[in-house]
């Protein structure tokens, strides 16, 4: 894992160059990965292998190699009252590091579950960020998920997701999203309106779990190298209609939608 630089904190500073001077990653990135009740099994297992397999894809290493390598984390949400599951900090530079990190990823077993507690993923993905040895010029947190933060009658001792885009926007966060929208047609209007937060943020639309993969790709490239895909046409993706599962083919589409500084 990529840990100390300095004393016993982690830290996010690697070193580049002949000299092995240390310096700061451009980007420091943590999956937010969605595995509340409304995520079948299979469906979490397709999130992680895409999530694996988009840090593998070359032209995703081209692009983390040109700012020069990017530090990554996961966190696997669910209800708040399950303990998240976290991938710690690791620094992707080449094509090793990114299998080892991918390899660690595709086999995160499940163990949450219950209520879509977004605000509490958030939270926790806010916690790695805001690590006193975090010195990446620019901090994202990358959220997946199928559904709308669940409205609990009386608010449990967990932040909600308004509290914790709050905090974003304190922290200098940003915040984008990737909707899977199998189930709920209006997902990206409301990841759009109550979860994506910072300047440039954006919401990736994936109507199945079929191009998820493709989706996290083409969102990857976007957050490594914020130019890619600005002025891109919404792109559509064409199979054969009704979703069959993991394995299924569907008539789907992928698009950004951005919004400006917030």
């Amino acid at each position: 894992m990529f840990n100390l630089c300095a004393g016993a904190v982690v830290s996010l500073c690697f070193a580049t160059g002949a000299s092995a001077e240390m310096g700061c990653a451009d980007v420091s990135l943590v999956f937010a990965i969605d595995a509340s009740g409304s995520i079948g099994d299979d469906e979490f297992a397709f999130q992680m292998r895409s999530t694996a397999s988009a840090l593998r894809d070359p032209e995703v290493l081209s692009a983390i190699q040109s700012v020069g390598g990017i530090v990554v984390a996961v966190v696997v949400w669910g209800d708040a009252t399950y303990r998240s599951h976290v991938v710690d900090w690791d620094l992707i530079a080449n094509s090793v590091d990114a299998d080892r990190f991918a390899a660690e990823v595709d086999t995160v077993s499940r163990v949450v579950s219950g209520s879509t507690d977004i605000g509490s993923g958030l939270w926790k993905a806010m916690d790695l960020q805001d690590n006193p040895a975090n010195c990446a010029s620019r901090r994202i947190v990358n959220v997946s998920g199928d559904g709308r933060e669940t409205l609990h009658p009386r608010r449990r001792n967990t932040p909600s997701v308004m509290v914790a885009r709050r905090r974003a926007q304190q922290s200098n966060i940003t915040i984008n999203a990737l909707a899977i929208t199998t189930a709920d047609h209006g997902l990206v209007e409301y990841f759009e309106k109550w979860v994506i937060s910072g300047a440039g943020a954006f919401v990736e639309d994936a109507s199945g779990y079929d191009v998820f993969a493709k989706a996290m790709k083409r969102k990857l490239l976007r957050e490594i190298l914020p130019a890619v895909a600005d002025a891109s046409p919404p792109i559509r993706l064409a199979g054969l209609q009704g979703f069959q599962g993991i394995h299924g083919n569907s008539l789907v589409s992928s698009r950004l939608v951005a919004i400006p500084a917030r």
